[in-house]
């Protein structure tokens, strides 16, 4: 964590997939496990604690899918900890992405299209060894 609450971490996304048109695409099934450097903001907005991430990175595919082979993925998105406990030091916090946040002020990109965060997200530190931690580091 840096002055001003900001923080950068190197996050490792797994269990990903990939859909175009409403359907998964399996020969775009990224390689795994995808590194994406990240920068990150707190805030307390409606009575929660927000994390705005900004994220660069890159999704690498099959040879078969139609989007290409390798695709940045970058943008600001927004999570927020499912049991409102930002504040709690804990060894892992579940996330899902603040949607209402994303589709109004914008979001992560794939290339050039829209992308989202479907589901939860498990957050770990681990600096040597699991450590517990909270927005407030």
């Amino acid at each position: 964590m840096h002055a001003g609450g900001l923080a950068t971490a190197e996050f490792w996304w797994s269990e990903c997939q990939t859909f175009l048109n409403g359907k998964e695409s399996k020969p775009c099934k990224s390689q795994e496990i995808i590194k994406l450097s990240e920068e990150d903001t707190i805030e307390k907005e409606e009575g929660k604690d927000d994390q705005e991430l900004k994220t660069v990175g890159k999704l690498e595919f099959g040879e078969e899918c139609a989007l290409g082979e390798q695709l940045p993925l970058s943008g600001i998105y927004w999570i927020e900890d499912t049991s409102n406990e930002w504040e709690v030091e804990k060894l892992a916090h579940t996330v899902t992405e603040a949607m209402g946040v994303s589709l109004t002020i914008g979001g992560l990109k794939l290339g050039t299209s829209a992308a989202f965060i479907d589901g939860v997200i498990k957050l770990e530190v681990n600096d040597g060894g699991p450590k517990k931690f909270s927005a407030l580091l």
